[in-house]
C-alpha cells in the first residue's frame, strides 16, 4: 500500500470516529466547540502520521504536484472533512 493510501485510510477512520462517536455525545453542539475538537483531532493525526514518516524524505503525490507531509495532510484532511462537516451542519440546522 502506498503511503498516500495509508494516510487517507487513517484520516477516514479518524473522521468517521469523530462524527459517529465523539460529536453526537457533545452536550452543547456549537460550531466553536466542534472546530476546537476538530483542530485537536487534526493535530493528533498529524503527529501520528509525522511520527511514522519522520525522516523518510517521502514526497506525497497529489494528482498535479507533489507535496510534503504537512501539505498533503492539510489538503487531504480539508477535502475529506468538508463534505461530512457540511452534512452535520445541515443536520444541526445551520445554513452554509
Amino acid at each position: 500500500m502506498t503511503p498516500e493510501i495509508k494516510v487517507f485510510v487513517l484520516t477516514a477512520a479518524v473522521i468517521t470516529f469523530a462524527y459517529v462517536a465523539i460529536y453526537p455525545q457533545l452536550r452543547t453542539k456549537t460550531l466553536n466547540r466542534m472546530m476546537i475538537l476538530d483542530l485537536a483531532l487534526s493535530a493528533t493525526l498529524l503527529l501520528v502520521v509525522g511520527a511514522v514518516y519522520y525522516g523518510s524524505s517521502l514526497s506525497f503525490s497529489l494528482i498535479f504536484f507533489c507535496a510534503t507531509l504537512v501539505g498533503f495532510h492539510t489538503i487531504k484532511r480539508s477535502t475529506c472533512r468538508s463534505a461530512v462537516f457540511h452534512m452535520v451542519l445541515q443536520k444541526m440546522g445551520h445554513r452554509p
